[in-house]
């Protein structure tokens, strides 16, 4: 778990970890699992093969921004998985949220 800093400071270091895995990729399925509003694991699931060019450094910021303001508007979920899957086309990004429950 990423200790007790705020889920946008939490989500900030999920990209910083994940930054060249998604400069390697543009497409796939990023996962952030939460417990009691924290990141308790995550992970990034590629749909096409790595490539020499991936997600731009502004792509990897608005969609942090965006996952970031989904998650402000729903405040009372419960723990679960957070499915977010994003794809470049034209580049133009474009990203899909689901909400996963699970239980721990």
């Amino acid at each position: 778990m990423l200790g007790s800093a705020s889920l946008d400071s939490m989500l900030d270091v999920v990209f910083e970890e994940l930054i060249e895995e998604f400069a390697i990729t543009n497409s796939g399925e990023l996962f952030i699992q939460l417990l009691d509003r924290r990141v308790l694991a995550f992970g990034l699931r590629p749909k096409s093969e790595w490539k020499q060019t991936g997600l731009s450094d502004l792509h990897q910021k608005s969609l942090c921004n965006m996952i970031k303001q989904c998650l402000r508007q729903k405040r009372n979920w419960p723990d679960g998985e957070l499915l977010v899957t994003f794809g470049v086309s034209s580049r133009l990004l474009h990203a899909v949220t689901k909400y996963k429950r699970i239980g721990y």
